[in-house]
């Protein structure tokens, strides 16, 4: 398991924001966060496994954070 910690900018009302992780192919592995939120910090748990429950292997997965139209990527690496 890893915990994901990240930051919703100053917003005057709640914002849809979106944290999903990608493979290195850029397939969905799983969505952790698809709601709206207000400014402020926030951290989730990935259990290493992808929307099915299913366990996904070692490697290097990206995790997409997205908020209104602004988005960031950050490089993640899963060892078992």
């Amino acid at each position: 398991m890893t915990s994901i910690q990240y930051t919703v900018g100053s917003i005057q009302t709640p914002a849809h924001t979106t944290l999903k992780i990608y493979n290195v192919r850029g397939q969905l592995v799983r969505t952790l966060v698809d709601e709206p939120k207000t400014a402020g910090n926030y951290e989730v748990i990935w259990d290493g496994k992808d929307d099915h429950g299913s366990e996904v292997a070692s490697g290097i997965y990206l995790c997409k954070l997205q908020v209104k139209d602004k988005s960031q990527s950050k490089k993640m690496l899963l060892i078992k």
